[in-house]
């Protein structure tokens, strides 16, 4: 929701090198996020399929809260 508001914000300042630059970075990542949450919800997919294969369940249970703070961290 911020992008979008940073966004319309940029779009109504006038033509200047500052917010051409600043309108041109917010929209690479706007569309970034679009990307990024594709390939990781499949990883998460593969991720948790994975884990449901294995049998021991206490040790999924613990990869799995490595894994997630792993990936908090990137985040």
């Amino acid at each position: 929701i911020i992008m979008i508001i940073l966004l319309t914000w940029i779009g109504a300042r006038p033509v200047e090198i500052p917010y051409i630059i600043t309108g041109q970075i917010l929209t690479i990542l706007y569309f970034l996020y679009f990307i990024m949450n594709s390939l990781i919800s499949s990883l998460w997919d593969k991720l948790l399929n994975y884990l449901s294969a294995k049998s021991n369940c206490f040790e999924n249970i613990s990869k799995m809260k490595f894994l997630l703070t792993l990936l908090k961290l990137i985040m």
